[in-house]
């Protein structure tokens, strides 16, 4: 946790205290005070890291060319400048050429003694401590970091010592400071957050300065979810930036006085704009609204799958079809096209809804695609577990019990009925006053002996695929049987492997965009 301190209009000090993992969002319109602020929180302490809006993102060359003096000198000029009375109203060393050097030559130094760490823990036979040295390489980190970002970069070293870049769509590679300025604002945010120490915090200002928000939430996002161990304190014009944090809180700066600022603090980003109003904001051209909540562990998999569409969370199927709608009617005030994704959950309707731009999915309910067996696959392969695919899959049906069956068959007998209920209640158009009868029939008896009897099948088949496309599995022992056959010690811990294995894995991302509808 980092307390930061900062004087009120009145000369009264206020103290925000921001915990590791979370993030404080400064809005304010330009002159409030914001860059002022960040640099006075960073004065004088070697444990905030200030990446500052202004900075100069041009590269001078794409090798190495410091000595390791040079860049420790550099690092305590860094420091010295930031302390300095004089650092927001001088260019000075922010600008300086000597700084993006060291971080160069620091991010080379790393990745050196990693390699050299790692030869020492093979000779002494440990593999785990080789894994782990292997996905905490540097320039792998950033690479990973590009990707949940959808910037379609690597980077690597060549035996020069020189950075090298491929980028998608252009042949051949070239040299690291020939990439444009965004790509080279995102690569500092991104070196010096995994450069930087462990309980530091990392005060960014004006990402958007050079990233489109579309690049900057998941670049922030994946970043955050990279180092939980770092405090966040971000300045920003763009209000969808805490939208997407619902864990966030925000401090509003309404201009620097004599005595201090005048602000507001809150602490419930979610009440800041609902979905629509988000995506308006400053989305990408594609916006795909997804049944859940902000806080999902299910927007991940959305945002992996659709990289090139805003992923936004509407709350339920109607939530989702009223925010595809109405972002649809309002054509003439922006340019974008909206779509919508549900869960199947048993929909009676979904020729209806697909005729309105919404796309049921062909599970139960989202979550059902980190227990598809080809993402079980994929992670086995991972583990390096001897188990097959088979018997994970046999021992995920076989921890089903008779009272889960019906318990679940009344779930989804529940959810058809009400589906069937709901899609036969007109529009207030289509209402008419002297129909006798609207038509709406449902037995709901039926329904759930036809359910019950569809999962016992399914079950006595050992048919892991066809119960996740049918029935919701989360309460269920079976992702737990799973993950311990995996050697993964809880559900959540496999999931996470999932979410971060879609990222540095392209050919397990095609497996599951293949399973999902493309809406555009």
């Amino acid at each position: 946790m980092v307390e930061l301190t900062f004087k009120n209009s009145e000369g009264e000090t206020q103290t925000l205290n921001v915990e590791a993992g979370r993030a404080l969002y400064i809005l304010g319109p330009n002159g409030s005070g914001k860059s002022t602020l960040l640099l006075q929180w960073a004065r004088g302490k070697k444990n905030i890291k200030l990446i500052p809006g202004n900075r100069d993102v041009m590269f001078p060359e794409s090798a190495v060319s410091m000595t390791a003096k040079q860049a420790v000198d550099e690092i305590q000029n860094e420091w010295n400048w930031v302390s300095s009375e004089q650092s927001r109203t001088t260019s000075g060393h922010h600008n300086g050429q000597h700084w993006l050097k060291a971080m160069l030559y620091r991010l080379k130094a790393r990745e050196d003694f990693a390699n050299a760490e790692y030869v020492r823990q093979d000779q002494e036979g440990n593999e785990d401590l080789k894994k782990k040295l292997l996905e905490e390489i540097p320039l792998k980190l950033v690479n990973e970091t590009f990707s949940a970002a959808s910037l379609p970069i690597t980077f690597r070293w060549d035996k020069d010592s020189v950075l090298k870049v491929d980028k998608i769509g252009v042949d051949g590679s070239y040299d690291f400071n020939e990439m444009s300025d965004g790509e080279r604002a995102a690569f500092i945010v991104a070196t010096q957050t995994i450069l930087a120490e462990e309980g530091n915090a990392i005060l960014v200002d004006e990402p958007e300065r050079h990233l489109h928000r579309a690049i900057s939430a998941p670049l922030l996002s994946h970043l955050r979810e990279l180092r939980p161990d770092l405090a966040w304190v971000v300045a920003t014009h763009d209000v969808s930036l805490p939208r997407a944090d619902p864990l966030g809180s925000v401090l509003l700066l309404y201009g620097k006085e004599q005595n201090g600022w005048r602000s507001e603090f809150i602490a419930d980003v979610w009440q800041l704009a609902p979905a629509v109003s988000e995506a308006i904001y400053g989305a990408r051209e594609r916006v795909i609204f997804v049944e859940g909540e902000t806080s999902s562990l299910d927007l991940p998999i959305y945002s992996a799958v659709y990289a090139n569409c805003t992923v936004l969370a509407a709350g339920s199927c109607r939530d989702v079809v009223n925010a595809a709608s109405g972002l649809s009617s309002m054509a003439q005030l922006h340019h974008m096209e909206a779509r919508g994704l549900v869960d199947h959950d048993n929909l009676p309707n979904a020729d209806q809804l697909i005729a309105k731009g919404v796309y049921p999915i062909p599970f139960y309910a989202i979550e059902s695609v980190y227990y598809h067996p080809d993402v079980i696959d994929a992670i086995r392969q991972l583990s390096g577990s001897e188990a097959s695919l088979e018997n994970l899959c046999a021992s995920a049906c076989g921890v089903i019990s008779e009272g889960d069956m019906k318990r679940l068959a009344k779930d989804a007998a529940y959810k058809a009925f009400a589906a069937r209920i709901s899609s036969g209640v007109p529009s207030f158009a289509d209402f008419d006053v002297e129909a006798q009868h609207l038509g709406v029939t449902a037995n709901p008896s039926q329904i759930y002996e036809e359910k019950l009897a569809q999962f016992e099948e399914l079950v006595a088949q050992g048919n892991w695929l066809g119960i996740i496309e049918s029935f919701k599995i989360k309460s269920l022992k079976s992702p737990k049987r799973i993950s311990d056959d995996l050697a993964y010690k809880c559900p959540e811990a496999y999931e996470t492997v999932v979410r971060k294995r879609l990222v540095q894995d392209p050919e397990l991302l095609e497996r599951v965009r293949g399973m999902l509808p493309q809406p555009f």
